[in-house]
């Protein structure tokens, strides 16, 4: 029974090359997609981190209400 399915399933995906291809092209698009947002993601958030990594960690300035600078 199963091998008969197996058979229908590789029967239906040869008379309907077209229709195959477009399916099989629209998963390989989706996920490079997903692939791709997913790195530049990581990418930026390495970005991020390396400029952060850059800046000062002696002292950190506030404003106030009045707008003056004030060391912590």
């Amino acid at each position: 029974m199963k091998l008969e399915i197996v058979k229908m399933a590789f029967e239906s995906l040869l008379t309907n090359k077209t229709r195959s291809f477009l399916s099989m092209l629209g998963i390989i698009i989706g996920v490079s997609t997903v692939i791709a947002v997913f790195a530049i993601g990581q990418g930026a958030q390495q970005a991020v981190d390396d400029q952060f990594q850059g800046l000062s960690a002696n002292s950190i300035l506030g404003y106030g209400n009045e707008g003056k600078n004030r060391k912590l």
